[in-house]
């Protein structure tokens, strides 16, 4: 707990987390019996500095062997994407990392580029990163029936709007949680629409790019 918390201050706001569809278990939720190889978590902290937790919880020696089970010891090469600092530039995390023989051991720096970096990780390893303050806005405009955040951005009538502080060059886009473009527009202007009325019901993140900052938005829609 000491070397998670190290990472994840108190305030930390997490995101959701999906491994890769290829992998036997996309989900990454202790259930009944079998649990995932690859557990993940990523959060950005009150002071915007962003932490991540990746555990390897095969070869776990199970005692419980009625409602728990674990996969057999295998190192796993873990590439984490997070798409709110994909135009971050290149973001800094220092790595620490614990198992059963090692208490806390600090690796140094790992740099993040276009929001993705790779973690090599053994059996039963617990790898904590935290970078320092990244200005990443993101916002929550909620529900289908319509809902606004305090940047000014609003769905309402299945159509995301947004007015920017000046007129400029910008791409908006929905994006599914697993970061595939479904929708995508741009322009020069000061006030951003996007249509939203073919999406399929679910939560998307809209990003809006400027030559200044990018923003996020988590949009929810019903069909």
């Amino acid at each position: 707990m000491r070397h998670i918390g190290e990472a994840f201050r108190v305030g930390a706001k997490l995101r959701y987390c999906l491994s890769d569809k290829r992998l036997p278990r996309v989900e990454m939720t202790w259930e009944y019996l079998q649990k995932p190889a690859i557990t993940a978590a990523v959060a950005q902290n009150p002071d915007k500095s962003w932490a991540i937790g990746l555990c390897n919880v095969t070869g776990v020696q199970n005692k419980m062997s009625g409602i728990a089970a674990f996969y057999p010891a295998e190192p796993y090469a873990v590439t984490v994407h997070v798409e709110e600092l994909e135009e971050a530039g290149d973001v800094d995390f220092r790595l620490t990392r614990s198992n059963t023989s090692v208490r806390i051991r600090d690796e140094g720096s790992v740099t993040m580029r276009g929001g993705t970096l790779e973690i090599t990780l053994a059996a039963q390893d617990l790898v904590c990163l935290r970078s320092g303050p990244v200005d990443v806005a993101m916002g929550t405009v909620a529900g289908a029936a319509g809902g606004r955040d305090d940047s000014g951005a609003r769905f309402e009538r299945r159509v995301f709007s947004l007015r920017l502080d000046d007129k400029s060059p910008y791409t908006a886009g929905f994006y599914t949680m697993d970061g595939r473009r479904v929708l995508s527009t741009g322009g020069v202007s000061a006030n951003v629409a996007l249509p939203a009325h073919s999406l399929a019901g679910g939560v998307y993140v809209v990003r809006v790019t400027t030559p200044q900052r990018t923003l996020s938005y988590r949009v929810s829609t019903s069909r």
